[in-house]
């Protein structure tokens, strides 16, 4: 468990250190335009892409931290009888399409590197290292749910009514 929990942390700092990506290249990028020496072509499809691994690689740390937007309007009205039953519908729906959204994301993931698929845009990109992220990301938000479900778990950081 310790292994399974050090590599969510571990994909939490590559998503900071994405951020930090972004961070370097919106900035070089203007230092460039602003010295004369224009804007770089990379800055655009490589931000786009730092964003899609910063999303997917922090998403399991935050379900697991229970810092993620959950809704609770609904279940907070609910008898107290009622919620958990809600909540394990919530989870249930989770944790499906969540599976659903790993599988698709292997066969696309697969037919990817089968293809040699690219993106081309500022700069040619393929079309494999976009979807590499989203298997693990997405299999790991499912078992972080999962988990919530078999302990007993809430996907709120405060209780009822302290979330979005």
């Amino acid at each position: 468990m310790a292994l399974y929990h050090r590599l969510i942390d571990a994909m939490a700092v590559l998503a900071a250190i994405a951020v930090l990506g972004i961070l370097g290249l919106i900035l070089g990028d203007v230092t460039s335009r602003q010295l004369g020496y224009g804007s770089w072509l990379s800055t655009i499809p490589l931000t786009q892409l730092l964003l899609l691994y910063f999303a997917v690689l922090s998403a399991p740390y935050l379900v697991r931290e229970r810092a993620h937007v959950a809704v609770d309007s609904f279940v907070g009205v609910l008898p107290a009888g009622l919620r958990r039953a809600a909540l394990l519908v919530v989870f249930a729906l989770s944790v499906a399409s969540c599976t659903v959204f790993a599988v698709t994301s292997v066969v696309l993931l697969r037919e990817a590197i089968l293809s040699g698929e690219q993106i081309i845009g500022g700069i040619t990109i393929p079309f494999w290292l976009m979807m590499a992220p989203l298997p693990v990301g997405y299999t790991l938000v499912a078992v972080e749910f999962l988990r919530m479900a078999v302990t007993g778990g809430t996907p709120y950081a405060d209780g009822i009514g302290e979330s979005l």
